[in-house]
């Protein structure tokens, strides 16, 4: 009984990914998406799914900032979501993905004259979004 419980609970915890496929989930955010959603998972079970998840390659872990907690996002084995960029609202922390064959050029220039690989998906670019820049240009009119 005990293992069916978990198979089944891991089979939440998976909707739950999947349906927030390219969006950044903390264990917190699928904690409280299962909660609403009447399917409780406890705690324990979510980050050991999720650690299951990466080290299988069905997830992708990153920290986008140093006092945020760790988001995972579901990595569908057909997308094409593998090599994009982050833009992240230091205001409100929106995070938007985005792709650019110009940075990606410059990467992997950078890539191959110093023999260091630098990690797309985790590139993180800081700033203010559309919405929070409007509300600080209003503030200061």
């Amino acid at each position: 009984m005990i293992s069916e419980r978990n198979t089944r609970q891991k089979e939440y915890i998976l909707k739950c990914l999947k349906q927030g496929f390219n969006k950044h989930l903390s264990s917190g955010d699928i904690l409280n998406t299962l909660k609403e959603s009447k399917t409780p998972v406890s705690k324990a079970t979510v980050y050991r799914y999720l650690a299951k998840a990466q080290k299988d390659g069905l997830v992708r872990k990153y920290k986008v900032g140093s006092k945020e907690s760790s988001c995972y996002q579901y990595i569908d084995k057909n997308s094409e979501c593998c090599e994009h960029y982050h833009l992240l609202c230091h205001c409100c922390s929106k995070t938007v993905h985005f792709q650019n064959g110009e940075l990606s050029t410059l990467l992997n220039n950078i890539n191959s004259s110093n023999n260091f690989y630098i990690d797309a998906s985790k590139t993180v670019f800081y700033g203010l979004c559309k919405q929070c820049k409007n509300k600080e240009k209003e503030s200061a009119g």
